[in-house]
């Protein structure tokens, strides 16, 4: 009998110092995970700064770009300007074209108590209409094709005009009527 209590404790001991070792190793593993854990978060918080970084910069480079574009294209517009109001003097349709988000042109000048022709066209597939509140003009939708819109200024100032389909007039689809 003496025998086998002898055997069972060396036994015993092996098991408690597996036990240990184990416990060690699991310590150990759970470390390893927290550190790689901690690392990738890490990782990826810094790619997601740089992303962010990388869709601001693009973001602003295109409005920087149309800034620009509008500050040296000025002449341009000025005498888009200009052949607005030779075509409102001569009582000739204005052309405007309405597109994805945009009149062009979008600056037209009038004459106050002269009857205003407006040929408007759309494009893009999309479907616009042609409002001005304060002159309480408002057309019909057009998807493709075009349309006369025909109204007379009753007072001086400058008025918008956009498009009221969806939120068109929010991304942009607006312009400015100067009425004399």
């Amino acid at each position: 009998m003496e025998e086998q209590s002898t055997e069972n404790q060396p036994n015993l001991q092996t098991e408690t110092g597996n036990n240990n070792n184990s416990s060690v190793l699991m310590m150990i593993g759970v470390f390893l995970i927290i550190v790689v854990a901690l690392v990738g978060f890490l990782f990826m918080k810094k790619g997601k700064t740089s992303a962010s970084k990388t869709s601001i910069t693009t973001l602003v480079s295109p409005t920087v770009t149309q800034i620009t574009e509008s500050v040296e294209g000025s002449e341009i517009v000025a005498d888009d300007i200009q052949t607005a109001e030779t075509t409102v003097a001569q009582e000739s349709p204005i052309a405007i074209e309405g597109g994805s988000f945009y009149f062009k042109p979008n600056i037209i000048n009038a004459k106050v108590g002269q009857p205003v022709t407006i040929k408007f066209t759309s494009v893009g597939g999309m479907p616009h209409d042609f409002v001005i509140d304060e002159l309480n003009v408002k057309s019909e939708r057009v998807t493709e094709g075009e349309l006369d819109i025909q109204f007379t200024p009753d007072k001086v100032g400058t008025f918008e005009f956009y498009c009221s389909v969806g939120n068109h007039r929010k991304m942009g689809m607006k312009g400015t009527l100067v009425v004399e």
